[in-house]
Parts: structure tokens; sequence; C-alpha cells
């Protein structure tokens, strides 16, 4: 299972880590409180969707894996990533 959350400004560096994947249309194209800068971009937001049907996706192909009832209760995996700063233009 995949969690997207967080939104943070490529310029200022500001960011609210309370934001939830389903709130990210209210931030899609709006500006950053302190500068001013878009803090998500609809490309950025197919990213998180694709994103998002590929944790889903893999969440229900765990089920056809034949290890998976063997090792259900093991301890599970958590990565954090950042997307890359935008390139100014």
């Amino acid at each position: 299972m995949i969690k997207i959350y967080g939104i943070k400004c490529d310029c200022c560096g500001w960011k609210d880590d309370n934001v939830e994947f389903k709130d990210y249309r209210k931030y899609l194209n709006r500006k950053c409180y302190r500068c001013g800068t878009i803090l998500l971009t609809n490309k950025e937001m197919f990213q998180c969707k694709i994103l998002n049907y590929v944790g889903l996706l893999f969440d229900k192909l765990k089920y056809i894996n034949p290890f998976y009832w063997f090792c259900k209760n093991s301890k599970k995996l958590s990565i954090t990533i950042e997307w890359p700063k935008r390139k100014s233009v």
C-alpha cells in the first residue's frame, strides 16, 4: 500500500505534511503562501495518480503471490520519497 501525503514548495521550502492525497485537488495550481510559486501542477497530479494506481495494483496482486500467505505477518517496508524539484524555465 502506498501512502501519498504532504506538499512542499520547490522554491522557498514551505511544506505541509498534513495534506493527504485526497486533498491534493485543492492544491492544484494553487500558489505558495510564502513565495507565490505553483505548488502542484497538472503533470505532478497525474504522476501522483499513476503512483497511487500502481500501489493499488500491487496491493491486489499480492493475493496471487504463493508466498504471501506464508509471509503476511512479516514486517512492512516503509520508504519516503520526495518529488524532484521542478526546473526553472
